[in-house]
């Protein structure tokens, strides 16, 4: 009976904890929606963020940007100024 006590008792600290995580994990991802520069892999960019708002600045003709993650949430703007 103790055995079954002890297991009760850590599969529910098993499962606060992963759902806490996940928890955790969806709150941060829906914090952190603007896009995520990896690497500027070719060209002249320059990438200004603040809360909320993203400006990407291309001075070259052509350039090759490697995004981590690219999201724009409902009360984000990102905005691509490029020459013409």
């Amino acid at each position: 009976m103790k055995l079954l006590t002890q297991l009760i008792t850590y599969t529910k600290r098993v499962s606060l904890s992963l759902v806490m995580g996940i928890t955790t994990f969806i709150i941060s991802t829906a914090i952190l929606a603007n896009p995520v520069v990896d690497n500027i892999a070719a060209g002249q960019v320059t990438i200004q963020q603040a809360p909320n708002n993203t400006t990407v600045n291309q001075s070259s003709q052509q350039a090759i940007i490697n995004w981590q993650s690219f999201n724009i949430g409902a009360q984000e703007t990102t905005h691509f100024q490029q020459p013409a």
